[in-house]
């Protein structure tokens, strides 16, 4: 696994995910456990995988690769705000 500052090491991290185009699951954004890919490009989130867009899209760093829809991927803090 390469270590970057998303992935920081780990196979799997808590991470904060948030549809810009819709919800996930009846919410707009959850906290949840995400795993990475072997590169440490891609997210996989509830049997979704999530590609980063790389300066495609202005709402979202990643995108669905199935729908098309843009998702926001970001660490939480350590008190878990």
């Amino acid at each position: 696994m390469r270590t970057n500052q998303l992935t920081r090491g780990a196979n799997r991290r808590v991470m904060y995910v948030e549809n810009k185009d819709g919800d996930i699951d009846g919410a707009v954004a959850r906290i949840g456990w995400v795993s990475f890919s072997q590169t440490g490009l891609s997210v996989h989130y509830r049997g979704r995988t999530l590609k980063r867009s790389k300066g495609k899209g202005i709402r979202g760093n990643y995108y669905d690769e199935a729908t098309g829809e843009e998702y926001w991927i970001s660490g939480i803090k350590v008190r878990g705000s």
